[in-house]
């Protein structure tokens, strides 16, 4: 089981890792242009940290923009949920909207994967 969601994994990050690099600089750059964020911000620990998370967030929503629109489009756009500086007011109430979707996402993903695997592998 821990192989298939590996490889699962794999198929996933293989056909969107590109895409989802451009689109992860492009947002981080807009942001930082929108916050006036200086350079000594962008060559901190927080800064990869963030990177590497919008990027994976990136990845499974080009995967799932692929596979259904509506699904990839409010995966995407959920994304715009962990900025804390677009919804001051809210004080960090949607974050988990986000962290919530994508965990349903990639257990669903995970699910199908290894149910087509079992499926072709096994007698039925």
């Amino acid at each position: 089981m821990f192989f298939t969601i590996l490889y699962v994994l794999k198929i996933i990050v293989k056909n969107n890792f590109r895409a989802a690099f451009s689109i992860t600089v492009l947002f981080i750059f807009l942001l930082s242009i929108s916050n006036n964020y200086s350079l000594n911000s962008l060559m901190s620990l927080n800064f990869l940290i963030s990177f590497f998370i919008y990027y994976f967030f990136f990845i499974f929503g080009l995967n799932a923009l692929k596979k259904n629109k509506i699904l990839g489009f409010v995966l995407l756009s959920s994304i715009f949920f962990l900025v804390p500086n677009l919804f001051n007011s809210l004080d960090g109430v949607l974050f988990p909207i986000t962290y919530m979707l994508y965990i349903i996402y990639i257990g669903y993903e995970f699910g199908t994967g290894y149910f087509k695997k079992w499926k072709n592998s096994e007698e039925l």
